[in-house]
């Protein structure tokens, strides 16, 4: 059974459970950038440097809490100005929430070990 075909663990939030490829989250990235700075999607190149879209503070803040709220996880806003690409902020934003998925499970099997000895 894949994990995105796992039921989710009572207690925890389903946007932790299932994973986003770095695929959809770059597509997401670039449609939201496109939308912001209102230009057609393919005038966005996902390698570019994010400092050439000239996101002003507030459209940095806007994307980066609704980055979190799709990911579930929580994401520096000062990466967005240092990142060299979309390409590169999605890879590192989904390896973040990668590892916040994750993390639930290493405690678990922490915890039982123990037990299973």
């Amino acid at each position: 059974m894949t994990d995105a075909n796992r039921p989710i663990p009572p207690g925890q939030p389903a946007a932790l459970a299932i994973p986003i490829p770095t695929a959809a989250t770059r597509e997401w990235l670039v449609s939201r950038i496109a939308e912001i700075i209102g230009v057609d999607l393919d005038r966005i190149d996902p390698d570019a440097d994010v400092t050439d879209f000239d996101l002003d503070s507030t459209e940095v803040l806007i994307l980066v809490a609704e980055l979190e709220g799709r990911l579930g996880v929580r994401i520096d806003a000062g990466l967005l100005w240092t990142a060299r690409s979309l390409s590169a902020l999605g890879t590192y934003a989904d390896s973040v929430a990668a590892a916040r998925r994750a993390e639930p499970r290493r405690r678990l099997a922490a915890v039982a070990a123990p037990l299973a000895a």
